[in-house]
């Protein structure tokens, strides 16, 4: 049985853009992180690009039970898929090892934090040059497009 409560896809023209980072936020009021990572009620994720942000998707779950269970984090894990970093209040170290091996980096940071505040800040590392997490993942889709740019090369080398 899936904890996954509802998603809402937002579709739109830039949904797509190239060079966008998707980044989640663990929140309950949906204007700032105020979750902690195994019992977040729901994520927002976010695209951000050097020019705007925008809201791509809302991951709500069903309330579960506590405990240290690795099954209900399952859900959280499948919703983060393709995000770049996902921001909470707090997150215990084996959610942390499996959030790293998926590419995904956590961030803690302070409860109340404003979502907003965040990706602004997130932008503007973006317009300068990114010295944290961010030029991880922006090292990583550059060299991602590289290797699909020479898959490409050598595919027309191929005799058809």
């Amino acid at each position: 049985m899936s904890q996954t409560e509802r998603v809402l896809h937002v579709i739109d023209d830039e949904s797509d853009k190239a060079g966008q980072v998707k980044i989640a936020f663990a929140t309950g009021d949906r204007e700032h992180v105020d979750q902690h990572f195994g019992s977040a009620r729901s994520f927002l994720i976010y695209a951000l690009d050097e020019d705007l942000h925008h809201l791509v998707e809302v991951v709500e779950f069903k309330p579960t039970a506590g405990g240290h269970d690795d099954g209900k984090l399952q859900p959280k894990f499948k919703a983060l898929e393709g995000c770049a970093a996902v921001h909470f209040i707090a997150c215990g170290p084996p959610a942390i090892r499996q959030l790293l091996n998926m590419g995904v980096q956590p961030v803690k940071v302070e409860e109340g934090s404003d979502i907003h505040g965040l990706l602004d800040a997130a932008r503007t590392e973006l317009n300068e040059v990114p010295d944290s997490w961010l030029a991880k993942t922006l090292a990583k889709k550059r060299s991602d497009k590289a290797d699909e740019l020479a898959r490409l090369v050598n595919m027309l080398d191929e005799e058809w």
